[in-house]
Parts: C-alpha cells; structure tokens; sequence
C-alpha cells in the first residue's frame, strides 16, 4: 500500500476545502476563479494528484502545471496501450482504449487498497502555440522523472484530437513506467 507523503497531505486539504473557514468560498472554488481553470479540467488535476506511483508524483506535476499555466492549454492523464509514437504514426493516431481503471474502482479492489485506484501512465499536454513556451514546457517535463517525453505531432496529433490536422498542432506526451 503507498504511503500518504506530506505534499499527499497538503493536497487533500487543499482540495477537499478544509483549509478555508466556515462561510468562505472552498479551496475548489476559490483555486480555480484564481487561475482560470474549469472544473473539469480541475477534476483531471485533482485525479492527477491521486495517481501517484513509482516515479510519478502527482502533486509535484500538478503544482509545476498551475505554476506554468502560460505554457499549456490543456492536460489529461490516462493509460494507453504498449505503443510506440512511431508505431502510433503507422496507425495515424487510432488508439486503444484501456479500461484497466474501471477494473480498479471496483469495490473489491477498494477494499483491497483501501482507496479506489486511478491507474494511469501518461500524461497528455495541450501546448501554448506558442514554440517558446512548447520548448519550455519540454523542458519543465523533464524535471518529472519520467520515462519518456516526446512530441506527437502532424496528422496523428489532429486525428486523436478528434478533428483534421491543423498546422502546427501538438501534443506532448509524458509517459511514466
């Protein structure tokens, strides 16, 4: 079972508005009206900040995101299938879906772990368009401990954004083993 660190800690009182007085706006609230950020891209931070493991520290990540918000638009955790960018290129950005998260919110494996799990690898980043801030961005991944980072781009990057490719758009994957 993981062990609750300090920056857990923190981050459990910061979301869940135990750090604000009776009568106040809670920490959800008051986090997001600061930095612009809708509840459910705060809901995609906050399941980011559960899914430590290994090398991945999710409140860590998350702090470094809402501290840098300029160099992204948006980001979503999730598992994906054992594939290589270059073999995502051959398959022109046609993922499988992993449901191993549902498995884990099962109430066997609550009880198990004590907690649901939100088993996840990878993180996907919706850059600024701006190639500054992109190659920061890369940069400030770097500091994560990650396994691999890399760029998906061209064709691949609009078709698993659901639309036709427009120039220049990227995603910056972040994978953790």
């Amino acid at each position: 079972m993981k062990k609750i660190t300090e920056d857990m800690k923190q981050v459990l009182v910061k979301w869940s508005g135990a750090d604000q007085k009776e009568g106040k706006a809670s920490s959800n609230n008051l986090y997001a009206s600061l930095i612009g950020i809708h509840e459910v891209q705060r809901l995609n931070l906050r399941l980011m900040e559960l899914a430590s493991f290994n090398e991945f520290n999710g409140p860590k990540v998350v702090k470094s995101l809402l501290d840098n918000k300029e160099l992204w638009q948006a980001c979503i955790m999730d598992r994906t299938t054992f594939i290589s960018v270059e073999e995502l290129n051959e398959r022109k950005g046609n993922w499988s879906i992993c449901l191993i998260k549902l498995r884990d919110m099962d109430e066997e494996t609550t009880k198990r772990l004590g907690q649901g799990c939100w088993n996840v690898d990878t993180l996907f980043i919706l850059p600024s368009q701006d190639k500054l801030e992109q190659a920061k961005l890369y940069k400030l991944a770097k500091t994560w401990n990650a396994d691999e980072i890399n760029w998906i781009e061209g064709p691949v990057s609009g078709s698993l954004l659901g639309g036709y490719f427009q120039k220049g758009t990227r995603i910056l994957r972040v994978w953790w083993d």
